[in-house]
């Protein structure tokens, strides 16, 4: 676990002014505040004069099996329960009274011969028999999910949730998955959900890698036949995903998507503002993302022109804003003409 550093001050001040003394067990410990930590955190004391004026003490702690402390004044938390950390000053003792309680603990992933697998979960026996280890967590209202099926396929899902769907359902409005066989074969699906059936999509990457920021071809595999919006809202969907899977896959493995073969890279347009004169021209670029795909329109073509390739042409003085459209994003650049 990550220590946190919390900075406690124990000042005389606030005792004379706010608090009343306290006496714990037979040595007569003024309790001057209270705090709450984990197993394994650490925390720094301070003790200030009712001056404000830091003074060196030594700490003592009544009962090192819960926690620890050195001569800077760092506590340890070591196992559940409650101790008083105090010092001497002028004849008198004061502390502060602490109370550790357990590690909070994640279900961790481990990557076992490159697969996902939740060694803190039960396997869950499906349908058709498959064993699968999975962990669901929501974010931002869409459910997250990380599932190892033991016929050796990784999946990584993201879905809208139906209103009364349970956690851990499949009950989706619509849902994204990317999926990774034994093979070593990545694959997209999309599904779009309805009252009585679904339309699923599927898409398989060129040369092993699944580029996620390049935006991927869905083919219908079931249900409706418009593919073009469906390949809109999938590559949307999987832009928005990937960083919240790569993000889980991290925290939990220490791998990365990108280590699996699935890739995303930041789509950007190589400028964002722009100033030519007029008459003259300039090519700008999406990075990252498949030209032909690119669509591109002038806000103000009395001004500037822009072509299927991205050639801005300035007309005249004034102003225009250049707009690339890919997988249903926009990314514009300002461009400002000045005279000759």
């Amino acid at each position: 676990m990550s220590k946190k550093l919390i900075s406690i001050a124990l000042a005389l001040l606030i005792l004379l002014s706010s608090y009343a003394a306290e006496t714990v067990f037979a040595s007569d410990i003024i309790i001057l505040n209270k705090l709450s930590m984990e197993v394994n955190d650490e925390t720094d004391l301070t003790f200030f004069d009712p001056n404000g004026k830091k003074i060196s003490v030594d700490w003592i702690c009544n009962d090192t099996s819960i926690c620890t402390v050195n001569d800077k004044g760092t506590v340890k938390g070591k196992k559940a329960g409650v101790c008083i950390v105090y010092t001497t000053w002028k004849g008198n003792q004061y502390g502060i009274k602490i109370t550790v309680k357990e590690e909070e603990k994640v279900t961790p992933f481990t990557i076992t011969r490159n697969y996902l697998i939740n060694n803190g979960k039960k396997a869950q026996r499906t349908e058709n028999g498959v064993i699968e280890y999975y962990k669901v967590w929501i974010d931002g209202g869409m459910h997250i999910r990380a599932t190892y099926f033991e016929n050796g396929v990784l999946e990584f899902s993201m879905g809208k949730p139906n209103d009364d769907a349970k956690l851990g359902s499949r009950d989706f409005k619509y849902e994204i998955i990317l999926s990774k066989s034994k093979s070593k074969k990545n694959k997209a699906y999309y599904y779009k959900y309805r009252t009585t059936d679904f339309s699923l999509y599927t898409a398989s990457p060129q040369k092993g890698t699944l580029n996620v920021s390049k935006g991927i071809e869905f083919k219908r595999a079931e249900g409706s036949k418009k593919v073009s919006s469906a390949n809109t809202k999938a590559n949307r969907l999987l832009i928005k995903g990937y960083p919240k899977w790569n993000s889980i896959l991290q925290k939990y493995t220490g791998t990365s998507m990108s280590a699996l073969g699935f890739k995303c890279k930041k789509v950007s347009l190589s400028k964002t503002t722009l100033s030519l004169k007029a008459g003259t021209k300039y090519t700008l670029k999406l990075k990252n993302a498949v030209a032909s795909r690119v669509t591109w329109s002038s806000s103000d073509k009395r001004y500037a022109l822009v072509s299927s390739k991205g050639v801005v042409r300035a007309k005249r003085a004034g102003s225009a804003v250049i707009t690339a459209k890919h997988n249903g994003y926009k990314y514009k650049c300002k461009v400002t003409i000045i005279p000759k």
